[in-house]
């Protein structure tokens, strides 16, 4: 199926900082520590708000998931790492929260969300809700140091429009097999 990703492109809440530039500038790419957003204080919070989806919605028959993906790290010796809270918000309806655990490490490690499948609410997700979605960050953990997170991006699985796997007017239990026949050669008999 195919995918796109919704970059960060605002602030609804700020709380964290960034080393250099704002937050959502700063979540764009996975470099290490030459941009990423911070948070020292346990329960540090920020809203993140999101570009519009690069795909049109003509082009999309529905949206299969969501999906958070981020990188990021914990600059501490020892083991356990610290736990970031992620929140998916649509309209004024929060949701689908999950911790995500950033590991004591000086390598930036990959940590996703759950693919979700429908919006907060509890419906499928629809394309106003891309235009919409916003996904809050709270840090759950020590005061120090600070948990650093270098990408964070919307991972959405989509159907296209116009594309399927059905054959016009024949039932799917009426196919036994089709492999090397080109399309022209496939009719419906009598």
């Amino acid at each position: 199926m195919p995918t796109m990703n919704l970059a960060p492109d605002g602030l609804a809440v700020s709380g964290w900082a960034a080393n250099t530039g704002t937050v959502n500038d700063a979540l764009l790419t996975n470099d290490g520590d030459t941009t990423y957003a911070e948070a020292g204080t346990d329960t540090e919070t920020c809203t993140l708000t999101f570009a519009a989806p690069s795909v049109a919605e003509g082009d999309i028959a529905s949206i299969t998931s969501v999906q958070i993906i981020t990188a990021g790290r914990y600059p501490a010796r020892g083991s356990g790492g610290t736990d970031v809270e992620v929140e998916f918000e649509v309209g004024a309806t929060a949701g689908h929260t999950e911790t995500l655990n950033y590991p004591n490490s000086a390598l930036y490690q990959t940590r996703n969300g759950t693919a979700r499948t429908t919006n907060p609410a509890g419906s499928a997700w629809s394309y106003a809700n891309l235009g919409d979605v916003e996904v809050k960050l709270t840090k759950d953990g020590a005061a120090s140091p600070d948990v650093r997170i270098t990408y964070l991006s919307l991972l959405v699985t989509y159907v296209a429009a116009g594309y399927g796997n059905a054959v016009n007017d024949v039932a799917a239990g009426d196919i036994g097999s089709i492999i090397d026949v080109d399309t022209a050669d496939i009719g419906i008999r009598p």
